[in-house]
C-alpha cells in the first residue's frame, strides 16, 4: 500500500513557526493519525476520526485507489451569542492509498466504531502463500 510522504526534514523549522496556524488567519490542516499493518494473508487500517457519524464516512476504492472521505458542517448559529473565532463549524478529511494488486476489493471490511475507522483487506486467495520452513543440510 503507498501513500505520500512529508519530508519534515526538507524545510528549516524557522518556516515551520513562520507558518503556524493565524498566520495569514487561517487553521492548520493535518492528516487523521493512522495505522497500517499487513498479515500474510491481510492488510488492516485504522484512522483515527473522532466525533464523525458512520454516515458522513465515505469509503470507495476505484482503479485501485482507496480513497476515505468525511465531511460536516455544523451551521448551527445560536441567538445572543457573538463568537470572536468559530473554527469547529467545518471539517473535512479525504486521503487516497494505492492499494497492491494483492487486494482482494470485493472482501473488503470497513467498520466504526469509538472514533476509529477500520478497514480489513485480505489478499487474493491465489496469491497468499503458506510460511515454508526449510531444514538447512
Amino acid at each position: 500500500m503507498n501513500i505520500v510522504k512529508r519530508n519534515d526534514a526538507f524545510l528549516p523549522s524557522i518556516l515551520d513557526e513562520m507558518f503556524k496556524p493565524d498566520w495569514f488567519g487561517g487553521t492548520e490542516s493535518r492528516l487523521a493519525p493512522m495505522d497500517i499493518s499487513e498479515t500474510d494473508s491481510a492488510f488492516a487500517l485504522a484512522v483515527e476520526l473522532p466525533g464523525r457519524k458512520k454516515e458522513d464516512i465515505k469509503v470507495t476504492v476505484d482503479k485501485g485507489v482507496l480513497t476515505l472521505a468525511t465531511e460536516a458542517n455544523k451551521e448551527k448559529i445560536e441567538e445572543g451569542v457573538r463568537y470572536t473565532k468559530r473554527e469547529i463549524t467545518h471539517y473535512a478529511y479525504k486521503r487516497s492509498f494505492s492499494l497492491p494488486d494483492s487486494v482482494d476489493i470485493e472482501k473488503i471490511g470497513v467498520s466504526y466504531e469509538a472514533g476509529i475507522l477500520r478497514l480489513d483487506m485480505p489478499k487474493k486467495a491465489e496469491l497468499v502463500q503458506p510460511k515454508r520452513t526449510f531444514e538447512v543440510r
